[in-house]
C-alpha cells in the first residue's frame, strides 16, 4: 500500500481515483484494528501528513473521501420518532414547541440571571485591559464554568459548562435529557451526550451592524440545540436559518467549503462565515419563539442571528454535541492536526 501510494502521489491529479481507493482501504484497515492508526496511510508516521496535503489540495479527492465517510455513523439508528428524523434529514433543522415545561424553564431562567450577575465579578481590570480591543472579555474558568462577557459593541454574556459534575442541577438535567439525546443519536448515528451547555443573555449593543453573519459552524458531524427561555418577538434577536442548506452541496458551496477545509480542517473557524450573496437570505426562517421552545439543527445549516433592539433581549441555552463517534469525525478528526494554517 505504501509503495503504491508513493508512486501515485507523484501525479495526484491523474490518479485521484486510485488514491481514493487506497484511502478507503486504509480506513477499512483502521476499523479492523479497533481504530488503531499505526501501520496505515493515515498515521503521522505513515503517510498521514501527505494524505492531509492531498485532501487540502485536490477538491475532487476530498469530496470523494467525504462521500465515502458520510455513509457511516456509529451504527446507532433507533429511529424512535420518524417524523422528527424525516424533517431533520430534509431541512437540517426542526422546531419543537413546548419542549421544556414551564417550571423547568423558570429554574433555568433564574439560574441564568444568577450566573449573569456573578459573571461580572470575575472580569478583572487586567482581563478588560488584555481584551480591550476584542469583542469579548474572556474570563477564567470558575467552579467548572467558563465566562465570556461581550464588550458594549457585542452585549452578550455567555456562561459555559463543560463538566457536567460541576454544573447546577438544572444544567445537569440538560446533559442527561433522554429524549433530546436520543433525537440527536438517531440523526447522527452516534448516541451521545452533549459536551457543552452554554447559557446566554443577549442585549442591544451600543452600535448595530447592517449585515448578517451567515455561516456554517464547521464540516464535522456535530449537532446543536437552542432552547429559548423568554417569550420573544422580532425585537429580541432571533436565530435565523435557511432550511435544506446542510446537504446536497452545490459546486459553488463545495468550492468554498473545500477552501475552509484547506485552511483549518473540519474545525470551527472564522473562515466559515460568508457574504450574503453566497446563500439565500430571502428564504430564511427567523426563530421567534416562546419560552420552552427548542430548535435542533445540523451546524452545517446556513444560519445567522439578529441583534436585539428597542429594549429587546434574548435569553437562551445552546447545547453542543461535539464528540459524536461517526466515522467521519474519527478519520478526518485524527488527521486534522496536520498542516493547518493556524
Amino acid at each position: 500500500m505504501f509503495k503504491e501510494f508513493d508512486q501515485l502521489k507523484q501525479n495526484p491529479k491523474a490518479n485521484e481515483g486510485k488514491i481514493l481507493k487506497l484511502l478507503i482501504e486504509a480506513v477499512e484497515q483502521v476499523q479492523q484494528n479497533d481504530f488503531k492508526f499505526s501501520n496505515t496511510l493515515l498515521h503521522e508516521y505513515g503517510r498521514g501528513i501527505e494524505v492531509k496535503m492531498l485532501l487540502q489540495s485536490y477538491p475532487d479527492l476530498f469530496w470523494g473521501f467525504w462521500d465515502y465517510l458520510s455513509q457511516y455513523g456509529s451504527g446507532y439508528r433507533n429511529m424512535g420518532d420518524s417524523e422528527i428524523q424525516n424533517t431533520l434529514n430534509k431541512d437540517g433543522v426542526i422546531v419543537l414547541k413546548n419542549f421544556i415545561d414551564a417550571e423547568t424553564v423558570k429554574s433555568l431562567r433564574n439560574e441564568l440571571e444568577k450566573q449573569t450577575a456573578l459573571a461580572t465579578e470575575h472580569i478583572t481590570d487586567e482581563i478588560k485591559q488584555n481584551y480591550e480591543h476584542h469583542r469579548y472579555y474572556v474570563g477564567p474558568e470558575v467552579d467548572g464554568k467558563s465566562i465570556n462577557i461581550g464588550s458594549p459593541y457585542d452585549a452578550r454574556v455567555q456562561i459555559s459548562y463543560r463538566k457536567e459534575e460541576l454544573a447546577p442541577d438544572c444544567i445537569k438535567a440538560l446533559f442527561n435529557h433522554e429524549r433530546l439525546n436520543h433525537i440527536v443519536g438517531d440523526y447522527t448515528g452516534g448516541l451521545t451526550k452533549p459536551q457543552d451547555v452554554m447559557m446566554e443573555k443577549i442585549s442591544p449593543p451600543l452600535m448595530f451592524r447592517d449585515n448578517d453573519w451567515w455561516h456554517i459552524d464547521n464540516l464535522a458531524d456535530h449537532f446543536k440545540a437552542q432552547l429559548i427561555l423568554n417569550d420573544m418577538d422580532i425585537n429580541d434577536g432571533p436565530f435565523k436559518f435557511i432550511k435544506g442548506t446542510h446537504k446536497n452541496f452545490s459546486a459553488k458551496q463545495k468550492a468554498r467549503y473545500h477552501k475552509m477545509y484547506a485552511l483549518q480542517g473540519i474545525k470551527t473557524q472564522e473562515s466559515n462565515h460568508f457574504e450574503d450573496e453566497f446563500t439565500t437570505p430571502e428564504l430564511c426562517t427567523e426563530f421567534v419563539a416562546n419560552a420552552g421552545d427548542i430548535a435542533l439543527f445540523d451546524p452545517k445549516l446556513h444560519h445567522s442571528w439578529r441583534y436585539p433592539y428597542d429594549n429587546g433581549e434574548r435569553n437562551n441555552i445552546f447545547i453542543y454535541y461535539i464528540k459524536i463517534p461517526t466515522l467521519k469525525n474519527k478519520i478526518l478528526g485524527r488527521i486534522d492536526q496536520y498542516l493547518n494554517f493556524k
